[in-house]
């Protein structure tokens, strides 16, 4: 065990400086903080599930929530407004699981749910909005 004595403690440093400044962070600090970690979570995620030129044309845009636990990715294509619900998925984690939907008016149609740990993510994606077309 003493090899890893130096690893441990490493550990135990970079838990206490998070802390540390989590506590130091006022309340509107903290949920924009969150907000920020949620959108890099959708964006490292949505990056890794499409080809980049996909990704390119979508242009996704990333909206995180105050609690970093949730968030959306809206994209237009070809007129029509769609988005992903990613919902829940942990704090500084990677997206698993997202409902996919288009926007009608003030209305939003959900179509699917996409695993975004799945290989066909790219494939169901494209899929749904061809149907949502």
């Amino acid at each position: 065990m003493r090899e890893l004595d130096r690893f441990i403690a490493a550990s135990d440093t970079r838990i206490q400086t998070r802390s540390d400044l989590a506590n130091a962070q006022t309340q509107l600090e903290r949920e924009a903080a969150n907000k920020q970690r949620a959108m890099a979570s959708m964006a490292r995620s949505f990056a890794a599930a499409v080809e980049p030129d996909l990704l390119a044309l979508l242009s996704p845009r990333y909206e995180g929530a105050n609690t970093g636990v949730r968030g959306r990715i809206y994209f237009t294509i070809e007129g029509k407004n769609f988005y992903i619900i990613c919902d829940p998925f942990l704090k500084d984690g990677d997206v698993q699981a997202g409902w996919f939907g288009v926007i009608l008016g003030d209305v939003n149609q959900q179509l699917a749910l996409l695993q975004f740990t799945s290989e066909s993510f790219q494939d169901d994606l494209l899929q749904a909005i061809r149907h949502a077309r």
